[in-house]
């Protein structure tokens, strides 16, 4: 759904126009989204719990992770006059707080981080490298494309 919030935000925000061509591609991909979301009829009698279940947090989750994608791809866009690199560190520093903030809020104590092996912290140090190659590349990309494309 983050492409439709984009185009939708795209038009508001900026003025791009949408080709017939790509409103039909939206309106499938809103289209295939509610399929999943709302699955086939549960069937199966068994006792498992049931994934189809309505959840007032789940719900709220599927709705603002497109929201969110679509403003940062808004917000990025009306900052590609400024360079890359310090985009890509304003994006890291608002994860990185965020990230200590939903952990602060969820009672966590980061005693988690006494026990990560070598493997681990490896990992997680890749995670980050290809999340700040990610988000440079992204940001040379809003400066050459157009929002709609996008």
């Amino acid at each position: 759904m983050a492409p439709m919030f984009t185009c939708l935000l795209a038009i508001l925000m900026l003025g791009a126009t949408v080709t017939l061509g790509q409103v039909r591609s939206l309106i499938a991909v809103f289209l295939s989204v509610v399929l999943i979301i709302t699955g086939s009829e549960d069937t199966d009698n068994s006792s498992s719990p049931s994934l189809k279940t309505p959840s007032l947090v789940m719900g709220l989750v599927l709705l603002s992770q497109p929201i969110l994608l679509a403003s940062s791809q808004i917000a990025l866009r009306q900052m590609r006059k400024m360079d890359h690199n310090t985009v890509t560190a304003y994006q890291n520093i608002t994860l990185f707080v965020f990230a200590l903030m939903v952990l602060v809020f969820e009672g966590e104590n980061f005693t988690f981080l006494i026990a990560l092996d070598f493997r681990s912290i490896l990992i997680l140090f890749l995670i980050g490298c290809v999340t700040t190659l990610h988000q440079n590349v992204k940001m040379i990309a809003f400066k050459n494309l157009e929002p709609s494309k996008l």
